[in-house]
């Protein structure tokens, strides 16, 4: 009897372990990925996660591609995740150069529920495969870290190799030497990679100098009580253009219009599941994320 009620508590514990969210990757308002090319010592991209849009009822955030500390092209892909699996997935919004066809599908770039000797397929389309076999999954600072032979996924950061390396403008090139040298988000760093080929870089990480139209949300709104039993109150920032509230995997739950007299709205998520939202407040030029908890 004792050792089928410790059973029973084992399970029921684990699958409270497994109920807990994994960090995000992404910060409130931007994060950027400052990458070199392994093959080519001084190449840098820089890729900012800012923003978001709705597509078929989830939650992306824009990307953006810069080069030598500034952004210079427009968003030019999507990426969301599932905090819950620990997944990521990005998607092209203009034709491929490679893989014209394959511009409009979510392809998973990221996933923390692999286990010890599952592979993942890092290739840009289903034309193209290059898999290798998780190695090592080990906790470091308090942070998941699922390893391969030459890439990891590391949780609340993202992969060694960005995570845009499956846009098919690029055919995969990513996957062949494309390594994250270091993340901000907002403006602290979070990540720094040191090895590149098993060389240091020689210069040391540094951040974006400009990010024209990307800019991170001085506003701040209030949300009271949270958490809360569904019901709650949002006060809205100026030039708020819209207001909606997604799940932690992406999913849109309701949306408000608000126009300029708008400084509060009330909200009621007595009729959904217990756990975690997101509220997002949108203006022309950005997007302001905050967490819900409903108990």
């Amino acid at each position: 009897m004792r050792k089928a009620l410790l059973l029973i508590l084992v399970i029921l514990f684990s699958t409270q372990l497994k109920a807990q969210p994994y960090e995000s990757v992404f910060h409130d308002s931007i994060t950027v990925h400052i990458c070199k090319y392994s093959l080519l010592g001084s190449n840098t991209i820089l890729y900012a996660f800012f923003g978001d849009t709705i597509v078929n009822g989830f939650s992306y955030r824009k990307v953006a591609v810069g080069h030598g500390g500034s952004f210079t092209k427009p968003a030019e892909g999507l990426v969301r995740e599932d905090t819950m699996s620990g997944k990521v997935w990005y998607r092209s919004i203009s034709p491929g150069q490679y893989y014209p066809d394959r511009d409009t599908i979510d392809k998973l770039v990221m996933d923390l529920t692999l286990q010890k000797g599952d592979s993942f397929n890092f290739g840009v389309t289903n034309h193209t495969h290059y898999f290798s076999v998780v190695d090592t999954i080990y906790i470091e600072n308090g942070k998941k870290h699922i390893k391969f032979n030459k890439i990891s996924f590391i949780e609340g950061e993202g992969t060694s190799i960005s995570l845009c390396y499956k846009d098919s403008s690029r055919n995969s090139r990513a996957y062949y030497g494309w390594l994250v040298e270091c993340i901000f988000k907002g403006t602290a760093q979070e990540y720094t990679s040191l090895l590149t080929n098993n060389k240091p870089f020689v210069d040391s990480c540094f951040g974006p100098t400009t990010i024209p139209n990307i800019t991170e949300d001085k506003e701040t709104t209030t949300i009271y009580p949270n958490p809360s039993n569904g019901v709650f109150t949002v006060t809205i920032p100026n030039k708020t253009k819209q207001v909606y509230i997604t799940t932690i995997n992406g999913e849109l739950i309701l949306r408000k219009e608000v126009n300029a007299t708008t400084k509060e709205l009330q909200f009621n998520l007595s009729d959904q599941p217990k756990g975690i939202y997101f509220l997002n407040l949108s203006t022309d030029t950005s997007t302001l994320h905050r967490k819900i908890v409903v108990h």
